[in-house]
């Protein structure tokens, strides 16, 4: 997930475009920053890692999908509670 960030952000300092960005997208680049840089902390390395192969990027990024649809499935499930007691 922190390689999504990090993508997002370097793109966006090499075509020089943070400055021209309106304050929603400058604020997310600067929470990409910041959990690179606690993502560096908390595992001691960062994107440019060699010892991962393909496969394990993969599975990676698949277990991050799941949560994310679980935190998804938490969230509709909650909206749809509190739409019932209205």
């Amino acid at each position: 997930m922190v390689y999504h960030y990090m993508v997002v952000y370097y793109l966006a300092c090499y075509f020089n475009t943070l400055n021209k960005m309106d304050s929603i997208v400058k604020s997310l680049m600067d929470k990409y920053k910041n959990r690179a840089t606690l993502g560096k902390q908390k595992y001691g390395t960062d994107m440019d890692r060699e010892d991962l192969s393909i496969i394990d990027w993969l599975r990676h990024a698949q277990e991050e999908s799941m949560d994310y649809s679980i935190y998804l499935e938490k969230l509709i499930q909650e909206y749809e509670k509190s739409n019932l007691i209205k």
